[in-house]
């Protein structure tokens, strides 16, 4: 589970993840990640900081 927590004026995009080793595998795929975030869009994500810890609760 990943949740989307905010992107700074520099585009960086923060992700909370649920698991260290969730944390990992994604920061593997990244490249791959970015590139389909990017995909169409005219602002840009320049790098995602994938962070474990408990996820907020969704409403």
């Amino acid at each position: 589970m990943t949740q989307a927590e905010s992107v700074s004026d520099d585009g960086v995009l923060r992700v909370r993840v649920a698991t260290a080793p969730w944390a990992s595998e994604l920061s593997l795929m990244t490249p791959r990640i970015l590139a389909r975030v990017n995909a169409g869009r005219s602002g840009r994500i320049n790098s995602i900081r994938w962070i474990a810890g408990p996820l907020g609760r969704r409403d």
